[in-house]
């Protein structure tokens, strides 16, 4: 029932229920998150590259729909922001996978 640091994973805590708690890192605004074991929290980055992505997306459709070509740019914003998030997400799965390989 104790709880204990879990080595490689910076601001985090281990719960006796097999969960994850996100400790406080940098950015952190104070609210704790429960995760699954096993389960990583998507990094900052790539959350909101997707996020530019959807909205830049939106904005296409609806310039399009307008009859505007101005949503060529959109679309190539939404492409951009899309290889932004997959980047960032292949790069925290290589270093957690790195971490694991020197750690363990």
């Amino acid at each position: 029932m104790g709880v204990g640091v879990i080595p490689g994973v910076r601001g985090a805590v281990a719960e006796s229920e097999g969960q994850l708690r996100a400790g406080s890192g940098m950015g952190d605004t104070g609210r704790d998150r429960l995760l699954p074991t096993g389960a990583h929290p998507m990094p900052r980055l790539a959350l909101m590259a997707l996020a530019v992505c959807v909205l830049a997306v939106a904005a296409a459709v609806v310039s399009f729909v307008e009859g505007s070509f101005v949503g060529i740019v959109w679309v190539l914003l939404a492409g951009i922001s899309s290889n932004m998030a997959w980047f960032y997400v292949r790069k925290a799965k290589i270093e957690r996978e790195q971490q694991a390989a020197t750690s363990g």
